[in-house]
């Protein structure tokens, strides 16, 4: 954002926590999810992505994978400007504004808009998760094949935290794959 600087001391946010959508590039047509613990620290506008579930929407299934890969860094907003001014230098100081939308995308317009940390998955508590679901009529067999199913699925995107033991384990089970392949021998 050459020549411009966004006052976050005057950025309302109020509107935007009524419907905290996060976007794909800035287009409303590709919600991948919702913005939460939405805070300032100093200068800078902070919170936290919760991607849509997976399987709910190729969009965010997508965004989520190149972010977790690290490739989609960047975070942008869209804003209506309500106060501005230029500075001494002819930079546009925008001193009141009002947050619209967040997005992830691969160019932000201000370099050092970021994402900062990516989460990981733990397996137990997807396991948990599968297994106090109230009303559940499922088996045991059942619920323990389901979440099996969700930890091949969230490790296979990089999105879970297996620990050592589960690193050697799929490693093992890559390596049998390879050699059932014949790659390996």
């Amino acid at each position: 954002m050459d020549g411009m600087s966004i006052a976050t001391a005057g950025l309302n946010i109020e509107q935007y926590q009524l419907n905290p959508v996060v976007l794909a590039y800035h287009d409303s047509t590709r919600p991948v999810g919702t913005m939460s613990n939405i805070h300032t620290v100093g200068t800078v506008l902070h919170g936290t992505v919760n991607f849509a579930p997976a399987g709910v929407s190729e969009d965010a299934d997508r965004m989520c994978a190149l972010v977790k890969a690290g490739i989609v860094k960047g975070v942008s907003n869209g804003f209506s400007v309500l106060d501005a001014r230029p500075d001494r230098n002819g930079v546009m100081r925008v001193l009141k504004s009002v947050l619209h939308e967040v997005s992830l995308v691969t160019i932000p317009a201000l370099n050092s808009a970021m994402v900062t940390e990516r989460a990981r998955a733990s397996f137990r508590k997807v396991l948990e998760t599968v297994s106090t679901r109230r009303g559940s009529t499922a088996t045991v067999e059942q619920r323990r094949a389901h979440a099996e199913a969700l930890r091949r699925d969230l490790a296979r995107r990089g999105l879970l935290s297996v620990g050592d033991a589960g690193r050697r384990e799929m490693a093992a089970a890559k390596r049998r794959d390879l050699q059932r392949r014949g790659f390996l021998t």
